[in-house]
């Protein structure tokens, strides 16, 4: 009897674990984050600038400089505004002080030491009216922070991200982050219904959750950009000298780790778009497939995206 229990006891550990694989199996993953980073439109990506470099008309450049001038006419119009709560928050207090004085006068001098009751009635009468006086004073103050707030709130999103005629202005620049998460999105779709891939689920959420709220203003050196990595393949005559190849694949392995980890902030600004759900247990990796087919359809120097995918996998 105790065998036959073991055997089946056996045969349904089997059965689990058959069914685990083939689930995970039907469920893909991917780094979302990592893969947009290296889109070969972020080749043209520039750090320095945080907006992707652009060739415009003269008419087209005339226009980026008008957006810039218009932006900073609101930038000037906040900046006034928030000088002019400044000063109705000064008054406000003045005037509070000047009321609570007034109070003080009114019911708390010349008090009478012979007649009690009238003098406690006079004590609770200006706690009642300064009391009410500091709530008004308090709800006054609360809309002019709140204001002030919201204005210094809508400069630092202006002025977050420069204007240059050469370079995608801000409201480009996050279209055109869009437009990178839509072709990989699609890409990704493409390659697990190729596999009969179900489910694709994002690892890379959690980074954007935890840094949703820090600013995508990074310090990252235009050295080490994947513009940077793309523009300068091995020199062909060191191809046939191996201690070259090998010293070159190494930087550029390092170059691409240092990009991602570096460049990560990058996409904190479209992280409401970039927000998904992980995978906790297995799942096949589709990192690998999805990046080759990108690198292929922009046509990109094989050996060197090769290169940048391996370095990819091993981040």
């Amino acid at each position: 009897m105790n065998r036959l229990k073991g055997i089946v006891a056996v045969f349904l550990f089997l059965l689990l674990t058959s069914n685990t694989v083939i689930a995970q199996n039907l469920i893909g993953k991917i780094d979302l984050r990592r893969v947009m980073l290296l889109h070969p439109t972020m080749i043209q990506y520039n750090p320095t600038m945080q907006a992707f470099k652009v060739a415009r008309s003269d008419n087209e450049k005339k226009q980026v400089v008008n957006e810039a001038k218009s932006v900073e006419a609101e930038v000037e119009k906040l900046n006034a505004e928030l000088k002019d709560l400044k000063t109705l928050i000064k008054e406000e207090d003045k005037k509070f002080d000047k009321t609570i004085e007034g109070l003080s006068k009114k019911y708390l001098t010349k008090l009478s030491t012979d007649d009690e009751g009238a003098t406690g009635m006079k004590k609770m009468t200006y706690s009642m009216e300064a009391s009410s006086a500091e709530v008004e004073h308090n709800a006054r103050l609360t809309a002019y922070y709140a204001k002030y707030s919201e204005a210094e709130d809508r400069i630092m999103k202006l002025t977050e991200f420069g204007y240059h005629d050469e370079f995608t202005t801000p409201a480009e620049t996050e279209k055109r982050f869009n437009s990178i998460l839509s072709e990989v999105k699609a890409t990704i779709k493409k390659i697990a219904d190729q596999k009969g891939i179900s489910v694709v689920l994002n690892t890379g959420y959690k980074r954007a959750i935890k840094d949703n709220k820090t600013s995508s203003s990074v310090s990252i050196s235009d050295e080490n950009s994947l513009g940077a990595i793309f523009d300068n393949p091995i020199p062909h005559e060191l191809v046939s000298d191996e201690a070259a190849v090998s010293g070159y694949y190494q930087n550029l392995n390092s170059a691409v780790k240092n990009w991602l980890r570096d460049a990560d902030p990058v996409l904190n600004r479209i992280n409401d778009n970039l927000l998904d759900t992980d995978i906790i247990l297995g799942g096949v990796d589709l990192t690998q497939e999805v990046l080759k087919n990108l690198y292929d359809t922009y046509k990109l120097d094989p050996s060197v995206a090769n290169a940048v995918i391996q370095s990819a996998l091993t981040y």
